[in-house]
């Protein structure tokens, strides 16, 4: 149901390395990660994260995205 959207995430996440990186840092995270304020207002803007702890949105991403990542 969702295949477009994660793929569409991912695409613009490869687009952009600098956001690539942090959000790989969160992914890898089991802690809060402090980013760039701009970087994780993009990462929020996407809907990738949650605003108040940069923390990944929901499960479904997580799993997603690292599948994807080393």
């Amino acid at each position: 149901v969702y295949k477009d959207h994660l793929r569409e995430q991912w695409a613009a996440l490869q687009d952009y390395p600098q956001l690539l990186e942090a959000f790989t840092q969160i992914l890898q995270s089991s802690e809060p990660v402090q980013l760039d304020p701009i970087l994780a207002y993009q990462l929020q803007s996407m809907g990738l994260i949650q605003p108040a702890d940069n923390q990944i949105r929901c499960q479904l991403y997580q799993e997603y995205f690292s599948a994807y990542l080393p």
